[in-house]
């Protein structure tokens, strides 16, 4: 069974609850599919500003979680962060 770590980054729970609910309509049964946010950083993500703050909550859930699935999905349309974390952790 193949996992995925899907990471909302903006701290908002009931965020995190609806992309678990849309992920799980769309997913295959055979995959685990987690999904985390982080404990720090702005509600939401609506300028480059917070899209910055988001960057550190995201790096730590990352730091935490590396090793354990076998691709990890970042949820927001800006991707905020991608390219740091791609240096970072080699990903």
């Amino acid at each position: 069974m193949s996992s995925l770590l899907v990471i909302n980054p903006n701290t908002s729970l009931e965020m995190t609850e609806q992309i678990r609910n849309t992920i799980q309509k769309i997913s295959h049964k055979e995959h685990e599919v987690i999904c985390k946010n982080p404990d720090i950083g702005p509600e939401s993500l609506e300028s480059f500003f917070e899209y910055s703050l988001a960057t550190v909550g995201v790096l730590r859930v990352i730091a935490e979680e590396k090793g354990k699935y076998d691709g990890i999905l970042l949820a927001c349309f800006g991707d905020p962060g991608t390219r740091i974390f791609r240096v970072v952790f080699r990903i």
